[in-house]
């Protein structure tokens, strides 16, 4: 791993959440330390194929359903949902080779280069160090100087530009920016399931250190909400859902995600420690 870029597993604490409790059922969350989780699957996947457009999965994998249109070459398509589906699972060591893999396979696809940037971009966990903001806006300006073929790819770009561009911005002011602009995003391409799951995520990260009450959470759902009812099998929409929920409020709200989102995303190392248990 190059230096300054942070594994993900470190970032999740070891600990149980009890979301909601009613009568007899008891919903909790649970989010493990992943390190041994995300070991194990490694090693238990098959090895990718030198030179493949998509990194190996096991053909049992289930991530979720993810239909994210880029202007690559189709042979990547089914790679690029993929990578798409692991950011949604936060299963960022993973989506960064991935990404790197449709790369090689084609140096066209400036989307790419997007999702590596997105693979260092751990919202809801950490905030990057200087060398994590170095590598991803290099990625990005890989992404501008040869723009992605359709507005609504190079939308994506300028929003995830918005935050790591280099300038004196602190943390709170980037994070608003970049969630400024994936609401945009979304609200000119609405049908674009993942562009909404993402500006939700955004909405949750946009949450300052001092904030006690939920509105970004209800901002989130605002979101979120109809986006379940549509795209019940889309990662982002549920696993998003879940931590927007993730506050005695609104934990109702989250039951039908967590429960289901083992159920959707099961080979992906979060969802596993996202289970319910009635």
């Amino acid at each position: 791993m190059p230096e300054g870029v942070r594994r993900a597993s470190p970032h999740l604490p070891t600990r149980v959440r009890v979301l909601y409790s009613s009568g007899m059922k008891r919903i909790v969350v649970r989010e493990l330390a992943l390190a041994v989780s995300i070991l194990a699957l490694t090693l238990a996947a098959p090895a990718a194929a030198d030179g493949a457009a998509d990194r190996e999965a096991p053909p049992e994998e289930r991530l979720g359903s993810v239909d994210f249109p880029a202007s690559c070459v189709p042979g990547v398509h089914a790679g690029f949902n993929r990578g798409v589906a692991l950011l949604h699972d936060f299963w960022y060591d993973e989506a960064e080779p991935q990404f790197e893999t449709i790369l090689n396979a084609d140096p066209s696809c400036s989307m790419a280069h997007w999702g590596i940037a997105m693979s260092l971009f751990h919202q809801i966990w950490d905030r990057p160090n200087e060398a994590v903001m170095a590598r991803a806006w290099a990625q990005i300006q890989a992404a501008q100087a040869h723009p992605p073929r359709t507005s609504r790819e190079r939308q994506y770009v300028a929003a995830l530009s918005e935050f790591f561009r280099p300038d004196p911005r602190d943390y709170q002011a980037r994070i608003n920016a970049y969630a400024a602009a994936m609401g945009a995003l979304y609200g000119r391409y609405p049908h674009d399931v993942d562009a909404g799951a993402f500006y939700a995520l955004a909405l949750l990260a946009a949450k300052s250190p001092d904030d006690t009450s939920v509105t970004q959470e209800r901002k989130a759902m605002d979101v979120l909400r109809p986006l379940y009812l549509k795209y019940p099998d889309n990662p982002g929409v549920v696993h998003y859902t879940i931590h927007a929920c993730d506050t005695p409020s609104l934990a109702p709200q989250g039951l039908a995600a967590a429960n289901h989102y083992g159920e959707i995303a099961a080979s992906g190392p979060h969802a596993v420690h996202m289970r319910t248990i009635s």
